[in-house]
């Protein structure tokens, strides 16, 4: 089930990303280049995508949410959670992935430079964006999809 570089599943998830979450867009090494630079990335960057994006979204929004209120952390703790639950093999796979560390320590950069931005309201705004995407990779037979594929994109070939 594994995707040919360039196609829907690592657009799927960045696009997701900037659209729910347009905080997370602003970031270096999230889905604000054209799909047709997508399409000509090679194997690897488009693993080592996939990776930092899903950091972002799970791992890394999990400590970005433990500042935010109480109602969207909640929220966000909720869907990842779930999220955990249902694909922990996705999950695994993402943690033992060569591009892991480096996602995790940009990922550290990138934040320690926001959160003298940080304000409740963007924080809220930025973990209930998350979960929304989570809820959709969750839920919606698009995002099942899109979740099968990236584990098929990580696993050893």
């Amino acid at each position: 089930m594994a995707t040919p570089a360039g196609t829907a599943p690592s657009l799927t998830v960045g696009v997701a990303i900037g659209v729910l979450c347009p905080c997370i867009a602003s970031w270096p090494n999230t889905p604000n280049e054209p799909a047709t630079k997508v399409a000509t990335d090679t194997d690897a960057a488009m693993t080592e995508k996939i990776v930092s994006r899903l950091y972002q979204a799970t791992f890394g929004a999990s400590e970005r949410c433990k500042m935010a209120p109480p109602e969207s952390a909640e929220e966000f703790n909720t869907e990842f959670n779930r999220f955990s639950a249902k694909y922990p093999d996705l999950l695994s796979l993402l943690r033992s992935s060569p591009y892991y560390e480096p996602a995790r320590r940009h990922f550290l950069q990138v934040t320690a430079s926001m959160t003298v931005h940080d304000t409740p309201e963007s924080l809220a705004a930025e973990c209930k964006g998350v979960a929304q995407l989570l809820r959709a990779m969750l839920d919606q037979p698009e995002g099942q999809k899109a979740a099968l594929e990236y584990r098929a994109r990580l696993s050893p070939k």
